[in-house]
């Protein structure tokens, strides 16, 4: 890239050369005070050019793309230079007559007594000049300033170059239930789950009498991988000259695709997962019953029919209703007669700690409760990133694809989800729940 390179240095030469001359052509007829100012200007603009061919010289990682972008800002730098300086140049016989102005109104005032010196060094009776002398940043227009307004002569291009940019985060909700699951890697196309079952079993069996029966049976559950995948379209012009900003955008959606993975294993749990039906004896048998009773019904549901809960997943909105619940009395509730608390981020049922997870993604009263050990997700390593020239959407037009420079890009990574037991994971309602187990408390 020894010609990019070359390409870059003499832009920074140019700047240099523009910057000598035109410093040199302001510096007539000032002050020696202004004259040193312009030196220092001078050479902090020379220096910062020259520090940024240097830094770009020793980036090992610059690509062409990253030298024609620093050739161009650097071009860009130069004329806005030679704006200003111009503009500075029109002005400079009104700056200089201001100065002499207030040179001689201080000498005046000096040389008078007291009382002349405070009248000849007040707010509006030191000189009389056009406001428009007056250099700013900005334009102010003559309702603000006195008649005539300001002279603004900072141009919006340099303004910009030496503007300070902060990138803000996007904020964007995701499931937090990969931190329950059983995660895997992915190695094929296909997640087949085998659960091993026994029909009959042991007996007390008196001598002569006919023993049972006991058999092996292999229940499955397949699913196939799929691909998490999004495409998106550019012309060449965008990427020829703004490539750092397509960087970004494909970062962006990098993170985007990390954070939809868990929001799909969500949506596939909550579409396979058992509405609540209470075992026997606890259909409608706990009076007021609250948000507390509710999770622990489902708890012992699960386990009288011999799985193992160990996670309870509800919406951020039901767990501040479920911890703000009061009695009667206004006080805080926070407990089911200690027999079901909250301890940090877990639910203490009984001697048994379960996985209290706020989940962003969930409806406002809708809860998940399980053994989440059934629920089985491989990820695949390996992110595909594809493209090709032209338009692959099924547009029928001609006119579309590459002979409009239009490129197609593709980000996907293949997931495999899917549940041993569904039966092992409850999905319903707060509201549901309370009229199935007992009287319904607003919590």
């Amino acid at each position: 890239m020894d010609k990019e390179f070359m390409e870059v240095s003499e832009a920074a030469e140019q700047i240099k050369k523009t910057v000598d001359a035109k410093i040199e052509g302001l510096k007539e007829g000032l002050s020696k005070e202004t004259q040193d100012n312009l030196d220092t200007i001078k050479s902090e603009l020379i220096k910062e050019v020259t520090d940024k061919v240097t830094e770009a010289q020793k980036d090992s990682s610059a690509s062409k793309d990253d030298l024609e972008a620093l050739k161009k800002e650097l071009k860009e730098t130069n004329k806005s230079i030679e704006d200003m300086a111009n503009k500075a140049m029109e002005n400079k016989a009104g700056i200089n007559a201001v100065a002499k102005k207030f040179a001689e109104a201080y000498k005046k005032a000096e040389d008078g007594n007291e009382d002349n010196v405070a009248k000849e060094r007040g707010y509006n009776s030191v000189i009389k000049m056009e406001s428009t002398d007056v250099m700013s940043v900005d334009t102010v227009d003559a309702g603000t300033f006195p008649d005539g307004g300001s002279t603004g002569i900072i141009p919006s291009n340099y303004r910009a170059l030496r503007a300070q940019y902060v990138e803000v985060e996007e904020t964007r909700p995701y499931s937090p239930i990969m931190d329950v699951i059983d995660l895997m890697p992915l190695t094929a196309d296909q997640l087949i789950m085998i659960t091993d079952r026994i029909v009959g079993d042991f007996e007390i069996t008196p001598e002569c009498v006919e023993k049972p029966v006991v058999k092996f049976n292999m229940d499955e559950e397949v699913v196939s991988a799929e691909a998490l995948s999004a495409i998106w379209f550019t012309t060449l012009k965008l990427r020829k000259f703004f490539s750092a900003i397509l960087n970004r955008f494909e970062n962006k959606l990098r993170e985007l695709l990390d954070e939809k993975i868990p929001n799909h294993v969500l949506k596939f749990v909550s579409d396979n997962a058992v509405a609540f039906t209470p075992a026997t004896g606890l259909a409608t048998a706990i009076p007021n019953a609250t948000y507390f009773d509710v999770i622990a019904s489902v708890v012992g549901t699960l386990k009288k029919a011999g799985h193992k809960p160990n996670g309870v997943a509800l919406s951020p909105v039901a767990y501040t209703k479920m911890i703000t619940a009061k009695n009667a009395n206004q006080s805080y509730q926070l407990a089911n007669g200690q027999s079901i608390v909250i301890v940090g981020d877990k639910i203490k049922y009984g001697g048994q700690l379960l996985d209290a997870i706020e989940d962003p993604m969930l409806e406002d009263d809708e809860f998940i409760v399980g053994d989440f050990n059934h629920v089985k997700v491989a990820v695949d390593s390996e992110l595909f990133y594809l493209h090709t020239d032209g338009r692959v959407d099924g547009n029928a037009q001609v006119t579309t694809g590459l002979i409009k420079n239009i490129r197609t890009h593709e980000l996907a990574k293949f997931v495999a989800v899917g549940i041993g037991d569904k039966s092992a994971i409850v999905k319903d309602t707060f509201a549901n729940s309370l009229t199935l187990i007992g009287l319904s408390y607003d919590g």
